[in-house]
């Protein structure tokens, strides 16, 4: 072979050995320990790393990390190679002198030392073509008296020749009844278009003001039936995010509110009969409640045949409190309804104010009837319980803990828990008049 055809094909040769060795590497590395990569390794994975990338800064950046590295020839001897091809592509370009040979350069070598001057010469030969479009483009836009026109005319062409005649077009059109429309439709408030239909009732955009607004309507109250198909907190907030000037916002507040208050009577009723089925009962009917995974941990308690005082609090991952009782301050009762960590104390030796160690149960007193007019206050769940003092205690739950197991012989079967949460009572309205505000 002579000299001439070997100088041709070393580059392709020390190519390919750069991709072997890197081939090599990557095998090595999925070969290591589990306990970390040494040294070696990361050597190996920033060369395999340089030689995908195949740039002379990936080439520096390996040399510079590992001077002294396995592949630091290689690496040398391929920055030259690149250099050579950049250059060479370069004079082709330059002897061409065409805004296609430049954007070829350009597009094989973006880090070539000749880039910035490659892609000086390339926008001085697009200049005539880029202006000629422009110019077109203008002789289209300046027909039409639309703003959604002008502002893609301006996206395209920021800095042409006519932006600044484009941009005093589109100013004396947004002061307009079209400017108006425009911006009461982007709003998607029913109020804007309501105010436009005000200001400009012989606009030529009232019919489609009107359409507007009965779209909306369709929108929100499709979002609403969702919302009740599923019939979950989550459901409900995803309303009243996606929907900010809905009609049906106070009825997503009070069902949120009402689901919540349903969990959590729910959830009282399987802690005061503290028995499998009724956590599974509840886990069942309330797959997003508040207590989901305590019930779970609860199940698993009691099949191990664990007492009560010794039940772990932490297992509650502090669902045991919750947005009705507030942090231990009165005036927080109301104020934190969001938040999952601030229910009432369920189990034995549970502190409302965050001292969770567990306690043995007190002797608890037999039950003592309540006086006339006199309402019993609620019975323990799980023994020991205390609510906090000066705060009114829940409802009392449908049973407590003495209930005996469904199967217990001469056990006469307790009463059902409370019934998982259903829609709220009311239909959707009926389709107003096109000129009424749906707020």
């Amino acid at each position: 072979m002579s000299a001439a055809r070997s100088a041709t094909f070393a580059p392709r040769r020390n190519r390919r050995v750069a991709l072997l060795v890197a081939a090599v590497s990557a095998a090595a590395v999925l070969a290591a320990c589990e306990t970390g990569p040494t040294p070696e390794e990361i050597a190996q994975m920033d060369w395999q790393s340089a030689a995908r990338i195949d740039t002379p800064p990936a080439y520096e950046t390996y040399l510079r990390m590992h001077p002294i590295g396995e592949y630091g020839v290689v690496a040398r001897q391929r920055i030259e190679e690149l250099r050579i091809q950049e250059s060479a592509a370069y004079a082709v370009a330059k002897r061409a002198d065409t805004e296609g040979a430049y954007v070829g350069y350009l597009d094989r070598f973006p880090w070539g030392v000749n880039a910035a001057e490659a892609d000086a010469r390339r926008a001085v030969l697009a200049a005539p073509r880029l202006a000629a479009e422009e110019n077109r483009a203008w002789q289209e836009v300046r027909k039409s008296d639309h703003i959604e026109i002008y502002e893609a005319f301006l996206e395209d062409w920021p800095r042409g020749a006519h932006a600044v005649e484009a941009r005093t077009k589109l100013d004396a059109l947004w002061r307009t009844d079209q400017g108006a429309f425009v911006r009461a439709q982007r709003s998607s408030s029913p109020s804007e278009l309501q105010a436009f239909l005000t200001a400009w009732p012989r606009s030529s955009y009232v019919e489609d003001a009107r359409r507007e607004l009965d779209l909306i309507r369709r929108r929100d109250d499709d979002a609403w039936r969702r919302a009740l198909a599923d019939n979950s907190v989550e459901a409900y907030d995803f309303y009243l995010s996606s929907q900010p000037y809905g009609a049906w916002r106070i009825e997503a507040s009070r069902a949120i509110s009402d689901l919540r208050e349903r969990d959590y009577q729910a959830w009282r009723y399987a802690a005061a009969v503290d028995q499998i089925w009724a956590y599974e009962n509840y886990r069942a009917s309330y797959a997003w409640g508040g207590w989901y995974d305590t019930a779970f941990y609860r199940i698993d308690w009691i099949r191990g045949g664990r007492d009560y005082y010794r039940w772990n609090n932490g297992w509650n991952h502090q669902w045991d409190r919750g947005w009705r009782w507030g942090d231990g301050r009165d005036h927080d009762r109301d104020n934190d309804r969001d938040d999952r960590n601030t229910y009432p104390p369920l189990f034995s030796g549970q502190r409302p104010s965050g001292n969770n160690a567990a306690q043995p149960p007190a002797a608890a007193p037999p039950p003592t009837p309540p006086q006339s007019g006199t309402p019993a206050s609620p019975p323990p769940l799980f023994g020991g319980q205390k609510y906090r003092q000066g705060a009114a205690p829940p409802t009392p739950p449908p049973q407590t803990r003495s209930i005996p197991a469904p199967d217990a012989p001469g056990a006469s079967p307790p009463p059902p828990p409370p019934p998982a949460p259903r829609p709220p009572a009311r239909e959707l309205r009926e389709k107003p008049d096109r000129g009424e505000i749906f707020q």
